[in-house]
């Protein structure tokens, strides 16, 4: 009997990409047996480039201001077995290439029908995503901005392609690199205005994700700490707002000592009662500002639970944080 050869739909969503497409093709052109590109609306050349691809399959679709929405259009255009997705200022190298061919005549064996690859996202940022998932899932994206991908037979627990290479983010956005246009709050602003009770948690949070990133700190702030009281705050997003938003705001002002202890303790209440595992780092965090207020002894508790909890399985997520689980504790304990 002849082997099957598992297929693979590359799927992408463009809009004024003419300067990044053509790499991004060549690249996807090196595994995929079939690429989708949806056109959201181009005015700068990119369209008409695409236009003469033959090899591709476009189509366009109106943007309605829902990334969810586009990303799903790609999806139900695929043919092909295996879907395998990236945004236009992607970059695929030639070791994960070089993966996911070898990868390939694997994919139909075992459990696994979603594979995780690491996005490296500015110099010190790796966050590991669902890249490549069987079709047959029904794989549906939720979210207008800030996107998630979601399906009720996926198995989430492996990531293959670890150490295998990353899928690499192309814009250089200098010194900061969280700076963004405003294309994404005026999503979120749009989505207040119009359709308030479609805001999840989810999207509360990164609307004060983007709110930090244009500079409009106090309003974050303010977004974020009132999210740590809900207990059904998801727990990447309220890492994501723990030390990214609020941890700015406090380490810029000593005298919110208590507000940061206060803040942290419920964060930490939260997920105990869950029984999630959090990082280290988070103790970490904890022991920092209780060493700051100067009380020593809640100090040396807080940085010995950093120090005896376990590594968390996507520290590298968040390696530029670390340190508050790493170097804190001991300088406490030595005192």
């Amino acid at each position: 009997m002849k082997k099957k050869v598992n297929t693979i739909s590359s799927c992408i969503i463009v809009k004024n990409e003419i300067d990044n497409i053509p790499n991004l093709l060549d690249d996807l052109r090196k595994f995929s047996d079939e690429i989708i590109v949806v056109d959201t609306g181009s005015t700068d050349g990119t369209l008409e480039y695409l236009t003469e691809q033959n090899d591709i399959v476009l189509t366009r679709f109106d943007w309605i201001k829902d990334f969810a929405a586009a990303r799903n259009f790609s999806f139900s255009q695929a043919t092909k077995d295996w879907i395998f997705w990236c945004d236009a200022d992607d970059r695929i190298p030639d070791d994960l290439v070089d993966a996911i061919l070898k990868q390939k005549s694997k994919l139909n064996k075992g459990k696994h029908n979603a594979y995780y690859i690491d996005y490296l996202f500015g110099p010190d940022i790796i966050v590991p995503r669902i890249r490549l998932i069987k079709r047959d899932t029904n794989p549906t994206w939720y979210g207008r901005c800030h996107e998630f991908l979601w399906g009720d037979d996926i198995n989430y627990d492996d990531v293959v392609f670890h150490d295998k290479g990353y899928i690499l983010h192309q814009r250089d956005t200098g010194n900061n690199p969280f700076q963004n246009s405003d294309r994404n709050i005026k999503i979120f602003i749009h989505q207040l205005l119009n359709n308030p009770e479609t805001m999840s948690l989810r999207d509360i949070c990164y609307f004060s994700n983007e709110l930090r990133d244009n500079g409009y700190m106090d309003k974050a702030y303010l977004i974020a700490k009132n999210v740590f009281t809900d207990p059904d705050l998801p727990i990447t997003e309220g890492l994501m707002l723990l030390f990214n938003t609020c941890n700015y705001i406090w380490i810029q002002n000593e005298y919110f000592c208590d507000e940061a202890i206060e803040t942290i303790l419920t964060f930490i209440n939260n997920y105990e009662t869950r029984n999630e595992l959090l990082r280290k780092d988070v103790y970490g965090l904890l022991a920092f500002y209780y060493n700051i207020k100067g009380d020593l002894d809640n100090a040396k508790v807080y940085a010995q639970k950093a120090i005896d909890t376990p590594m968390h399985a996507n520290k590298e997520s968040f390696s530029y944080v670390e340190y508050f689980g790493e170097i804190l504790p001991n300088e406490i304990l030595n005192n």
